[in-house]
């Protein structure tokens, strides 16, 4: 996995996560790559029990300027904790995108609402806000 040089001559990219009313942090890892789909990944260097670890934005190539929803089929989003047998599953979501392919950049401003999933028995999980800036890699 490669993340883009802060010294690169483009815009480092930025992935920030808010935890219910915690302070906000930023993750330490941030990838964004171009395949068949866009894929935004803020994640941190260790799982070692955080409640989220990762977000995973997954967009389609054509996407553009808009807010999205949850089930839309040009979005995807996938959480992950890093807590032991324990799921966040993403219940509800609002992402605002900025899209400006030719320079193959993107931010979002996201709010997520999970479930929890331990056991096979669902709970109210965590809810999630938070924004990323990235330029994507072609790969």
């Amino acid at each position: 996995m490669s993340t883009q040089d802060k010294d690169s001559s483009r815009t480092a990219n930025a992935f920030t996560c808010q935890i219910e009313g915690a302070e906000a942090f930023s993750f330490p890892l941030v990838t964004a790559f171009r395949t068949q789909r866009i894929a935004i990944t803020g994640a941190d260097e260790i799982p070692a029990d955080q409640d989220m670890y990762k977000i995973e934005f997954t967009l389609d190539n054509d996407i553009v300027t808009a807010e999205y929803n949850l089930g839309h089929p040009k979005v995807r989003v996938d959480t992950v904790t890093g807590k032991a047998n324990l799921r966040y599953t993403p219940s509800s979501m609002t992402l605002k995108l900025t899209v400006d392919p030719s320079a193959k950049s993107v931010s979002g401003v996201y709010a997520i609402d999970t479930v929890q999933d331990y056991g096979g028995v669902i709970t109210p999980g965590i809810k999630l806000n938070g924004h990323f800036a990235v330029n994507y890699i072609d790969s």
